[in-house]
């Protein structure tokens, strides 16, 4: 019987950056996407309402970025999951940068108008935008992005089990940089896309990592 893998791709991005990894057959293989917040709704809120798409028993669970954070949530609502997979991603407020942790102490996600910064869409006037990242954007609306970075410093972390998490980390990552991050795999000269821009590193080591989870 196969074993049922659910992948999450992070903010802002559609399940496409996932096309590169190519999974043996005893996987199946269900890709997700982000869905617009609901008004008010939390983010446990929203991770109960996305967890009722992984209908499969006992998945492995695997997120980039925030859809790291998000699955990780997500876990504790399953009444079993093999494991977490977390891709350039955090495990707990300590992994922050410095500049996140400072922001959510002072509570500027609160305080300064996020939708409207939002709105500006500054990054898609960017030549990594136009080369890359138009390909594999996914929900963008200013709500939704205002959304991520006030649910993600207000978020309580749950505790994954260290047996039942594989972290992967790149050494280049300048949104969560890998010096602050704990128990992980660390990829040298993995950026914060490394799934995408590391993906042969993907294909070669990606599948004997998670072969645990697997019996």
């Amino acid at each position: 019987m196969a074993i049922p893998v659910y992948c999450m791709p992070g903010m802002a991005a559609s399940s496409r950056i996932f096309q590169y990894i190519e999974w043996p057959e005893e996987y199946e293989v269900h890709l997700l996407d982000w869905d617009e917040p609901l008004p008010k709704e939390s983010f446990a809120a929203y991770a109960a309402r996305i967890a009722q798409q992984i209908t499969a028993p006992n998945p492995i669970l695997v997120g980039v970025s925030l859809g790291g954070v998000l699955v990780q949530q997500i876990a504790t609502l399953l009444p079993a999951y093999r494991g977490v997979v977390l891709i350039s991603c955090i495990k707990s407020a300590e992994e922050l940068p410095r500049w996140m942790r400072w922001s959510k102490w002072l509570r500027l996600h609160h305080l300064l108008p996020l939708e409207w910064l939002a709105s500006f869409e500054i990054w898609k006037h960017t030549k990594r935008y136009k080369k890359l990242y138009s390909k594999y954007i996914g929900l963008a609306s200013p709500h939704y992005l205002a959304w991520c970075a006030r649910e993600l410093l207000d978020w309580q972390f749950p505790v994954i089990l260290p047996e039942k998490c594989i972290h992967i980390q790149g050494d280049k990552d300048i949104v969560f940089p890998e010096k602050n991050i704990r128990d992980c795999i660390r990829i040298h000269n993995g950026t914060h896309i490394m799934i995408l821009s590391r993906f042969r590193w993907f294909r070669e080591h990606f599948f004997p990592l998670i072969e645990r989870f697997s019996s």
